[in-house]
């Protein structure tokens, strides 16, 4: 089990790279087209209005929050959605790279022990 487990953490850790890459470099040179440009600021726009709200208890918490975030195990709430998320804040790179392969650590450590019923001995 272990050496499956660790792949899946590193290759999870390694999406946050590739997430970063697309919005940075990729991003810009789809904006050029229409359709694209359309369907993104309509989606920005949206998700604005709710970073709005975090970005407010950003300060307080910081980037813990980001670990938790990512931490929890839910669909929507991964490294994807947490790259996203420190990219359009304009959260720094490296400590946000930190922050969410923390936070797949500890999902992928919960979902290991859910897996094995640890929790069902509580």
């Amino acid at each position: 089990v272990w050496p499956w487990f660790v792949l899946v953490l590193i290759l999870n850790v390694l999406v946050i790279f590739f997430v970063f890459w697309f919005l940075d470099v990729l991003h810009e040179h789809l904006m050029r087209w229409k359709f694209y440009r359309k369907v993104m600021n309509k989606y920005l726009k949206m998700v604005r209005k709710k970073a709005d709200k975090v970005e407010k208890r950003m300060d307080n918490w910081g980037y813990l929050a980001l670990v938790l975030f990512v931490a929890v195990p839910l669909p929507g709430t991964g490294a994807w959605t947490g790259a996203f998320v420190a990219w359009f804040l304009g959260l720094e790179r490296w400590k946000s790279f930190l922050a969410i392969a923390l936070g797949v650590i500890i999902a992928g450590f919960l979902i290991l022990g859910a897996s094995w019923g640890v929790f069902g001995i509580y």
